[in-house]
């Protein structure tokens, strides 16, 4: 048994008339064949995978070997059209798509035939229980002349090539008779179809027209109204004007008083302003003189040290870790100094605290807090600072409670601006005190949570704030 190659326009048409599960391929039909570039002998393959010129259709092949028999699917441009409007393609532009791809392959058909007969037989299509079907795509289609030409075409080329002589000539003269029956009822539908539609199209324009000229008067008509009333209201507007001008001409004689005594509480004002900032000025004064005293007190006082220390007469004192604590990203020192000496002020112990607030895992903290209470001595209770002033309290008693950071509130500020230059000097000192190189405290086997380094870093950015 030979193999044979089967070839339709598409797989729709391939399947209406070959359910033989053979195996589907993609292929083509060459428009037009160039002979001697194929040889004497082409191959079916040639023929139907070329590159050039394509059109796409499906194959069936029954076996993996060369096919010497090749069967076309010759559907007519109705019937082709018939089978696709079973799925409901009732767009223009689909229906448009169909008859290029019919014509393409058709055209393709054609030039295959004639040039390779001996390879190729031709299969008609008939849509045998679609009559009504196929009717309705022929009229879709009829009205058009190209596509009667195409269809005329594809009648004569079967006829000639698969009917005898005696029926050919009748077949053709019934066909054409009824397109052209078909064709002329169409032509005379479709000229009173534009007859009616434009008679429409110009009924609409009269209405149009119409509608658009009551519109116009309706809007002069308004136009008109509102001007009128627009008229009124002015008029009524500049009368209002009018009593209003003449209550304020009488206003204003009375009004003249007060405007002096307004000229007077602003020149009084401006007095007041100009005064408060001479004071200004000169509190910014002050401040810079009190930081320059600063500055010169701890240099005398680092020269004191020194020269007492070089005179063997430092007074011995040590600084000694009383208590260490952790909670809440906060660190507290309780500190004390035994035998204190600075100012001219002597402590037999000078306890404090400091409290780090804040706390980051790296880098410690930049705010700083603190806090002095009223100090036991041999002679008695004595406060740690000259001008004592305490502003806060807990269970233990008053004490001061100093914020040093570089961004203090102004509430924080103020507690600092109230210290005055003799115990500033002495927080300068007492952080001086506490910063000194290799001096760390007696911790008693009290932990600190960190290097002692850390808090010296930490004291020396409070005095800062000082």
């Amino acid at each position: 048994m030979h193999s044979k190659l089967i070839v339709a326009p598409d797989e729709l048409v391939m399947s209406r008339f070959y359910e033989d599960g053979s195996k589907v391929k993609s292929g083509c039909l060459l428009k037009h064949v160039d002979v001697s570039e194929l040889g004497d002998e082409p191959d079916v393959r040639d023929l139907v995978y070329a590159q050039s010129g394509q059109v796409k259709v499906f194959v069936y092949e029954n076996s993996k070997s060369r096919s010497k028999k090749v069967d076309l699917l010759l559907p007519s441009l109705s019937n082709f059209i018939a089978i696709h409007l079973n799925k409901q393609l009732r767009n223009k532009k689909e229906m448009s798509g169909l008859i290029s791809n019919w014509t393409s392959y058709f055209t393709a058909c054609q030039q295959v035939l004639l040039n390779f007969p001996q390879l190729f037989s031709a299969l008609d299509i008939e849509v045998k229980d679609e009559r009504l079907l196929q009717m309705s795509a022929f009229y879709a289609l009829a009205d058009d002349l190209d596509i009667q030409h195409l269809q005329n075409e594809w009648s004569t080329f079967v006829v000639k090539k698969y009917l005898p002589d005696a029926d050919s000539l009748t077949f053709l003269s019934e066909l054409a008779a009824q397109h052209q029956a078909i064709w002329e009822k169409n032509r005379q539908a479709k000229k009173s179809e534009d007859e009616v539609n434009e008679l429409t199209i110009r009924l609409e324009r009269v209405n149009e027209t119409a509608n658009s000229a009551a519109e116009r008067a309706d809007s002069i008509k308004r136009t008109l109204d509102e001007s009128t009333a627009e008229k009124e209201f002015l008029q009524l507007q500049i009368t209002q004007l009018q009593e209003e001008l003449e209550h304020l001409f009488l206003d204003v004689k009375d009004k003249e008083s007060e405007i002096k005594e307004l000229v007077a509480s602003h020149d009084s004002l401006t007095q007041k302003l100009e005064s408060h900032e001479q004071n200004v000025a000169e509190r910014d004064a002050s401040k810079a003189e009190n930081a320059l005293l600063l500055s010169q007190l701890k240099q005398l006082q680092e020269k004191l040290d020194k020269r007492l220390h070089n005179r063997g007469s430092a007074p011995v004192n040590t600084l000694v870790l009383l208590r260490s604590s952790v909670a809440n990203a906060k660190e507290k020192l309780a500190l004390r100094i035994k035998n204190f000496s600075m100012y001219k002020q002597e402590f037999d112990n000078f306890d404090f605290e400091v409290i780090a607030e804040n706390v980051k895992p790296e880098g410690f903290c930049d705010r700083g807090i603190l806090e002095l209470r009223v100090l036991s001595n041999r002679d008695g209770p004595k406060a740690p600072l000259q001008n004592w002033q305490p502003n806060e309290q807990d269970l233990e008693g008053r004490k001061l409670r100093l914020i040093l950071h570089p961004y203090q509130s102004p509430e924080e500020a103020q507690a600092t601006d109230e210290l005055n230059i003799r115990d500033k000097g002495f927080l300068h000192a007492l952080f001086n005190y506490l910063t000194t190189p290799n001096r760390f405290p007696i911790a008693n086997d009290i932990p600190l949570e960190r290097p002692y380094q850390q808090w010296q870093q930490l004291f020396a950015k409070m005095s800062a704030v000082l």
